[in-house]
């Protein structure tokens, strides 16, 4: 079950962080009225990176803590009382 809803964060995660991508994109695309500043690409980009940069590792130290978890469980009770 915990594997299962860390995998439906991870699709959640991933589909909010390619619409962020997608808007950054798109507001570039849009031609700006005269006197309107433009966005900054290298800044929206940084922006938007360094989130999902941010949350991948997250997500990463989420997986191994998930695992080492489920180890845990499926040990024998004998190796518990060993480590």
């Amino acid at each position: 079950m915990r594997e299962t809803l860390f995998w439906v964060a991870v699709v959640c995660c991933a589909a909010g962080q390619l619409l962020i991508l997608r808007s950054v994109v798109r507001v570039r695309a849009h031609v700006a009225a005269p006197g309107q500043a433009r966005p900054r690409v290298a800044a929206e980009l940084a922006w938007t990176l360094l989130p999902a940069l941010v949350l991948a590792l997250t997500l990463a130290a989420t997986w191994r803590a998930v695992r080492a978890d489920s180890a845990m469980r499926d040990m024998p009770a004998a190796a518990h009382a060993i480590r």
